[in-house]
């Protein structure tokens, strides 16, 4: 999977419209982290794998507080 995102990233055809149709197709779940990755980095000079390591960060930030949070409740 890695080497389909380098290939993405390397092709400066899709360039700031394929991030963009990506961050856009994101669920509600992600849409302050869309927010806050639309403020702080130029989408210009943004490359798909960036975007989702960003993501998948988020996303493993979210599940290691989930686990917190149920190992409190048991």
């Amino acid at each position: 999977m890695d080497s389909n995102l380098d290939l993405i990233s390397d092709t400066t055809i899709f360039g700031t419209e394929f991030v963009e149709k990506i961050m856009i197709s994101l669920s509600v779940w992600f849409e302050s982290k869309i927010k806050a990755i639309q403020e702080s980095f130029d989408l210009k000079t943004l490359f798909v794998a960036e975007l989702i390591s960003k993501l998948q960060a988020q996303e493993q930030i979210s599940s290691i507080r989930h686990e917190d949070v149920a190992q409190v409740a048991f």
